[in-house]
């Protein structure tokens, strides 16, 4: 919901919970692996997961 509001709201940022982070992390971290995902994919949510790491 939070995220959903700052992007109707077109604010560029927006606070994440540390456990949250975690989870987008390892949701994102999944999806990689999927045989459906392609280099392309796995490239970008990996760049993702950086950022979030970081």
């Amino acid at each position: 919901m939070r995220l959903r509001s700052s992007v109707a709201d077109q604010r560029p940022t927006n606070w994440l919970s540390a456990q949250t982070a975690h989870t987008i992390v390892a949701v994102l971290q999944e999806a990689s692996a999927s045989p459906a995902a392609t280099a392309q994919d796995a490239d970008t949510l990996a760049a993702l997961v950086q950022h979030l790491a970081e």
